[in-house]
């Protein structure tokens, strides 16, 4: 039941963890999260079933039908649609609106690392 354009496991570098709970760790490229999420750094993430409940505010990994992004979600006025939001105050990175039928997978942002 997966679709053939999601993120699969074996195109996922393996790490070794710092913290439980830890489902996958993916690398951010770009700069829309900037400062707090740097290009290059590994965030560490959790799945979670958006169905049941999604921490607004907070900073998810979305797979969807356009690729994987790292945004902070806030909730949107259009039913059935999140807003995703960077921290990139540049105007080139405004809020956008995703469908939630388009989410093949949410996940919560549990840690960021990044190397200096």
């Amino acid at each position: 039941g997966i679709p053939s354009d999601a993120t699969m496991l074996q195109n996922c570098e393996k790490i070794v963890c710092p913290i439980k709970g830890v489902d996958f760790a993916i690398t951010v490229y770009g700069d829309s999260m900037a400062p707090e999420y740097q290009s290059g750094s590994k965030v560490l993430i959790k799945k979670i079933d958006p169905s049941i409940f999604i921490e607004w505010g907070k900073m998810y990994v979305l797979d969807t039908s356009n690729g994987v992004v790292i945004k902070e979600v806030r909730a949107c006025e259009k039913a059935g649609y999140i807003t995703c939001h960077s921290l990139n105050e540049d105007p080139k990175y405004a809020d956008f609106d995703v469908p939630m039928s388009e989410i093949y997978g949410m996940y919560k942002v549990l840690m960021c690392i990044s190397s200096k």
